[in-house]
């Protein structure tokens, strides 16, 4: 088989390992349920100023009244907090146990698209994945996370399964993580745009089908489009300009606008978005003003385009005035973007020991329960023992893809493909050094799980592994 085999004989493993290796769905799953137990009774709820403003969405989309008027971000989010009963119920118990059943099932799945490539690198691999904690590491967090990796996963293992299989099945589940992931995040916006075509690249023979499912994800989501259109457009405080253009978010334009705006001020001190880059460009500024750009003036843009010209129009405002500055200033444009890109590599925000400040919550039932799960402005003795081991196996993976590059197959490609567009998407909306990279440690894990040829590192530890167990043998 291809992958991270290693012969048994030459491992010196014993009875024990053929036995994992021949119940390895067992394996991972005790595994997993008892990881997602050891993070579910030592970590707080986790609220963070955006928590407001999806919990806000789930009370407006479920029919219960809540001051002020929801700030329109992806639906599939607080769709989900109205599923568990956030909004009807105000309580977290059963979208904290829902995330970490999901936690639970993207173990499972992960490692059901990888043991086909190989038995053994698909334990080792689902292992590393479930020790580091980052199944669960957002399971109980009001954030968009947990979902967003979820799709990512069941999109990486369906399409894994498909390359071997060609299932109709596995390409449903394709479609269906595509749709999760553009829905949940304005980081999954283009995801569509990599998945399909390689699809088509690398099982032209399947042309048909990988077709019809791309054509239904567009239909979903230009559905989508022009239903929130209209639903926007029915919020009195933003029709100083109707929005008639059908958009897909309120938020893509303007996190893309923080990185020629916001970044490349503060990185390198250049103003690159000027009235003279377009028209988009000299609206922009007759409506807001010329003031020298920061996080709060950023946000503050937002604000006032919102009340200005509509909430749809402001996105796609700035989304314009982000193309102009980028056809204007090109230079200029792809070292901040290579900047972000670099930064978004090599620096995280670790959500093992990000402390959260502390919030209330205007939901009594919601804040008490919050509360009493604990201190989020604090690192707990998990958190602290686990980042540096998430850390470890994330600079580990990362050089050992590195030194496998070469014609590994278009498993591996595939992986190495999601990696990328994980970091291009983070590198495109801002702030690169504050974002959530750990979505990249299940994909490169997975590439190293479907390797054709190991690397010489690789191979360096098997002779050494059969060595100790012949020296072990000879001992005896």
């Amino acid at each position: 088989m291809v992958g991270l085999e290693i012969p048994q004989r030459r491992a010196g493993m014993g009875k024990a390992w053929p036995l994992a290796i021949s119940h390895d769905r067992w394996v991972v799953g005790a595994i997993a349920v008892l990881v997602a137990l050891v993070w579910y009774a030592s970590e707080p709820i986790v609220f963070t100023n955006d928590s407001f403003g999806y919990v806000l969405a789930a009370k407006y989309l479920g029919g219960v009244p809540a001051q002020g008027i929801p700030y329109y971000r992806m639906p599939l989010f607080p769709i989900f907090l109205v599923a568990t009963g956030v909004a009807h119920y105000s309580t977290f118990f059963w979208f904290v146990l829902a995330q970490t059943a999901l936690g639970i099932v993207m173990v499972l799945v992960f490692h059901d698209g990888l043991r086909g490539y190989s038995r053994w690198g698909a334990l080792l691999a689902t292992a590393v994945f479930v020790l580091t904690f980052v199944p669960f590491v957002y399971s109980k967090s009001i954030m968009t996370e947990q979902l967003y990796l979820f799709g990512l996963i069941v999109c990486l293992s369906s399409t894994l399964s498909y390359l071997q299989s060609g299932s109709r099945f596995r390409l449903a589940l394709i479609g269906a993580s595509v749709l999760i992931m553009m829905l949940t995040r304005v980081q999954g916006f283009l995801i569509g745009f990599v998945v399909f075509p390689f699809l088509l690249l690398t099982r032209p023979q399947h042309w048909k089908p990988v077709l019809v499912a791309a054509a239904v994800v567009t239909v979903t989501i230009g559905a989508y489009a022009l239903a929130y259109s209209a639903q926007v457009r029915r919020h009195q405080l933003f029709l100083s300009e109707t929005a008639m253009a059908p958009s897909f978010s309120n938020s893509v334009g303007k996190y893309l606008f923080m990185v020629p705006y916001l970044d490349a001020e503060r990185y390198f001190g250049w103003t690159i978005v000027q009235p003279s880059n377009g028209p988009a460009s000299a609206k922009l500024f007759a409506l807001i003003g010329d003031k020298p750009a920061s996080l709060a003036q950023w946000w503050a843009i937002w604000q006032t385009l919102d009340k200005e010209i509509g909430i749809v129009a402001s996105n796609n405002l700035l989304l314009r005035a982000t193309t102009e500055a980028a056809i204007a200033h090109p230079l200029k444009s792809v070292l901040v973007y290579g900047h972000n890109l670099v930064v978004a590599t090599f620096r995280l925000n670790s959500p093992y020991v990000w402390q959260h400040p502390p919030v209330t919550i205007d939901d009594t039932r919601l804040n008490d329960e919050f509360k009493r799960s604990g201190d989020q402005s604090s690192v707990t003795l998990l958190a602290s023992l686990v980042n540096p081991l998430f850390h470890t196996a994330l600079i580990v993976t990362t050089i050992l893809v590195l030194l496998s590059i070469g014609p590994q197959g278009a498993a591996w490609t595939f992986c190495v493909m999601l990696y990328g567009y994980n970091l291009l998407s983070i590198a495109a909306s801002g702030a690169p050094e504050g974002r959530v990279v750990f979505y990249g440690l299940p994909l490169l894990l997975a590439a190293l799980a479907t390797i054709k040829t190991r690397p010489w590192v690789l191979q360096w530890v098997e002779r050494l592994g059969h060595k100790w167990s012949r020296t072990l043998q000879l001992s005896r």
